[in-house]
């Protein structure tokens, strides 16, 4: 399966105004909130991936994490997108 490249989309003014507002708006990481620590946010991150059917500028699909809680959501995400296989159908 081939990963989906969304440069072009995170790279857009758009997302960069809506990402400067959020995180302007939501400075705390909401897994580090959660657990009860204060860390600052670094990314916004979609909760239901873009790739999943996520809406992109849905700030209601939106949240605040620090690095290390997005590459670990990032990581787990990956890992299950792997798991799904895509079998064509021959005849």
């Amino acid at each position: 399966m081939r990963e989906v490249d969304n440069a072009s989309f995170y790279n857009s003014m758009r997302w960069r105004k809506v990402r400067k507002y959020f995180l302007k708006r939501n400075p705390i990481c909401r897994i580090c909130e959660y657990e009860g620590k204060i860390k600052s946010a670094t990314v916004v991150d979609h909760i239901r991936p873009i790739t999943m059917g996520g809406k992109e500028f849905d700030i209601k699909n939106l949240q605040s994490l620090c690095e290390s809680h997005h590459n670990a959501k990032s990581a787990r995400e990956g890992h299950e997108r792997r798991k799904v296989k895509t079998y064509k159908r021959t005849r």
